[in-house]
């Protein structure tokens, strides 16, 4: 894979690692989370079009969230697709699974970004799972200014993720 369509790859994750909570219809419960995107278990495949446009498929990562609320510690895994244009702009696109340590619980999800060379947004729902059956949380996108300690040795992304979880079903 060449170092250029590394970067971009690289990118992509930090872009796609950047999600987090916002209120939602009925909200009740705030919630402030780190999430750090630790190791690559897969790089995906890479395709270039005519256009130029880079086509990354089948990406995932794991990571850890760290938070304020015990329902989002944990670990997690993103996998995602990424278009790339030539000019820096794109998007990615996928799920997630963020497990809980405290509680037999999970939200489970997807999520869109749009991006280019200066500025990203995005938005993903997730449904909780099992111990969090009936909970729903909505997000945008956000950067992680000041973040704390890591709890992994190597750092691919981190994002701050603030907002609030509500009860209720998925729109």
């Amino acid at each position: 894979m060449s170092a250029q369509i590394r970067r971009l790859l690289m990118a992509a994750l930090l872009v796609a690692g950047l999600v987090g909570l916002t209120p939602a219809a009925g909200a009740d419960h705030e919630v402030t989370q780190y999430s750090f995107e630790c190791r690559e278990i897969s790089p995906g495949t890479v395709a270039v079009s005519p256009s130029g446009v880079v086509h990354i498929r089948g990406v995932a990562v794991a990571g850890r969230n760290v938070s304020d609320d015990p329902r989002f510690q944990g670990d997690f895994v993103r996998r995602f697709n990424v278009d790339i244009h030539p000019d820096g702009s794109g998007v990615a696109w996928g799920s997630f699974n963020s497990q809980s340590d405290s509680f037999d619980g999970a939200f489970v999800g997807r999520f869109r970004v749009t991006f280019d060379a200066t500025s990203f947004s995005g938005r993903f729902i997730g449904e909780g799972r099992r111990a969090f059956a009936g909970l729903v949380s909505e997000g945008v996108v956000g950067p992680a200014f000041d973040p704390p300690v890591a709890p992994c040795r190597t750092v691919m992304g981190v994002s701050l993720v603030t907002g609030v979880v509500s009860e209720g079903a998925l729109p």
